[in-house]
């Protein structure tokens, strides 16, 4: 694979993100985590420092560890079928409009995941027969590569920031 590696973090002094190189630097016994980009090295909060992922969502953006995007691709929901012992079973129809899902990018083991962090099903009208399928269960993970296409995913936040859609 070739791609850039790089680092955003967010500054101790309020300032906001700043975008490079991610340096530690041990000064009195003390760790200090900076982003330098040159000609600056800004120190920078450790925990919101997270890397590049090399790939991008449908408006261009750079996606980093820490993201939060929605993905407005066509994953599934099925129709609740219950018999007399109450067993469910169903068929598979694509999810219908006003379904939201969002995934926040993290890094796990080798490599970055998608993971499901909020499904809201506004399009399904209650008491419908409706429901998600496992699937789209908050907390299922996909490997970012195999899913990011670049055109139906839109970053919409990070995990660092309060105003999180």
């Amino acid at each position: 694979m070739n791609r850039q590696i790089k680092f955003r973090g967010k500054r101790t002094d309020g300032g906001g993100w700043v975008f490079g190189y991610y340096l530690q630097d041990l000064t009195n016994g003390e760790v200090r985590h900076y982003i330098f980009s040159c000609p600056s090295m800004i120190e920078v909060i450790p925990e919101t420092v997270g890397q590049f992922t090399g790939l991008y969502d449908s408006t261009g953006k750079e996606i980093y560890e820490g993201d939060i995007f929605q993905k407005t691709a066509h994953p599934h929901i099925y129709r609740r079928i219950t018999d007399s012992c109450g067993v469910c079973s169903g068929e598979t129809f694509d999810v219908h409009p006003g379904v939201q899902i969002r995934y926040k990018v993290c890094f796990e083991g080798s490599g970055f995941d998608a993971q499901i962090i909020f499904v809201n099903p506004e399009g399904v009208k209650p008491g419908s027969t409706l429901i998600p399928q496992t699937a789209i269960e908050v907390g299922q993970r996909y490997s970012l590569y195999s899913f990011i296409r670049g055109e139906n995913e839109t970053i919409t936040g990070n995990i660092h920031d309060k105003d999180i859609p």
